[in-house]
């Protein structure tokens, strides 16, 4: 949610930057050289970049959904993580013990 309210913000901030710039500008690209106003090439690099960005986040999106629905559905019962779980130790002397084994 906060991601999409700065982005929006500066979407907000892009069009009034581009709106109080309506001076006549040549843009060279290559051999093409068109004339326009300020305001219009920062409202279409602003979309160009936006749309390079989608198009970048597309795979990666489709990469991890597809990561999510192939992993397995299964969820263990508490039966078995019972099971799993170490006995508790029920004195300080078996505590002791079992921390200086694993240590040794």
């Amino acid at each position: 949610m906060v991601y999409l309210i700065v982005m929006l913000l500066v979407a907000f901030a892009a069009v009034v930057v581009a709106l109080q710039n309506p001076i006549p500008i040549a843009v060279t690209l290559l051999m093409w050289r068109p004339v326009s106003t300020l305001a219009s090439v920062i409202l279409i690099s602003f979309a160009i970049g936006l749309l390079l960005g989608i198009c970048i986040m597309i795979p990666m999106l489709l990469k991890k959904k597809r990561k999510i629905i192939e992993q397995p559905k299964e969820v263990p019962s508490p039966e078995v993580e019972k099971k799993q779980e170490e006995p508790v130790l029920k004195s300080k002397e078996n505590f002791f013990k079992k921390i200086f084994r694993r240590t040794k």
